[in-house]
């Protein structure tokens, strides 16, 4: 066997060691498909070209190489609402937006927007007023268009904003809970940071990103 091909052999026999090894270790077929179990919460993967948030490593048989799986560990994500944290919660708003604090964490990769959903968010990297997200969760764009007439710093908010359809590609921002803010009723709340990917589902109608996108390294 010559040098070349020796050198091949053991890189393999290195890559799948290293990946029988690993603390959760899941396989994929030839469509890059993962099944993950043990601590992490069951989910078959289809994207695998966006860095992972919260990741395991496995080993993809039919590449040859370990991987890194994009899935939140049960432990670390706490299902509960997160208005108990918010200064204030008023009544109303129109239950189809996201609020809290929002984040664009180095890292997270992408998501496609699901079938039956879209999302209205503000410019990537921004931070808006408290009153430009309540008046997002209120489905009040009149008044915000009102308000952004005489108050500079909302016109700014708006700058940028856009809806994406379903198939889009999207930043997987981070939500927050609320602390501080002023929120609705209505709106979706978290109680832990939260990847839009957990969040964002098909058959959902036209949501808000209430919330900030700044960056977060």
């Amino acid at each position: 066997m010559g040098v070349i091909a020796s050198m091949i052999v053991w890189a393999s026999a290195l890559l799948f060691s290293s990946a029988a090894n690993a603390s959760s270790v899941g396989h994929v077929g030839q469509k890059s498909r993962a099944e993950v179990s043990g601590p992490f919460t069951a989910k078959t993967v289809e994207h695998l070209d966006a860095n992972p948030v919260n990741a395991t490593r496995y080993y993809d048989s039919s590449l040859g190489v370990a991987l890194e799986c994009t899935v939140a560990p049960v432990s670390t994500v706490r299902s509960g609402t997160g208005h108990g944290y918010a200064a204030n919660v008023l009544e109303g708003g129109t239950g189809r937006a996201f609020a809290g604090h929002g984040e664009l964490r180095y890292g997270s990769g992408d998501l496609i927007v699901p079938q039956g959903t879209s999302i209205t968010m503000p410019r990537m990297g921004h931070q808006i007023q408290d009153v430009t997200g309540r008046l997002m969760e209120r489905g009040d764009w009149d008044g915000l268009t009102a308000l952004a007439r005489t108050n500079p710093k909302v016109a700014d908010d708006l700058i940028g904003m856009s809806s994406y359809l379903p198939g889009a590609r999207i930043p997987n921002l981070t939500l927050k809970a609320p602390d501080g803010l002023t929120i609705m009723r209505a709106s979706k709340t978290v109680e832990d940071a939260t990847p839009l990917q957990i969040l964002i589902q098909d058959a959902q109608g036209n949501w808000c990103w209430a919330a900030c996108t700044k960056y977060r390294r």
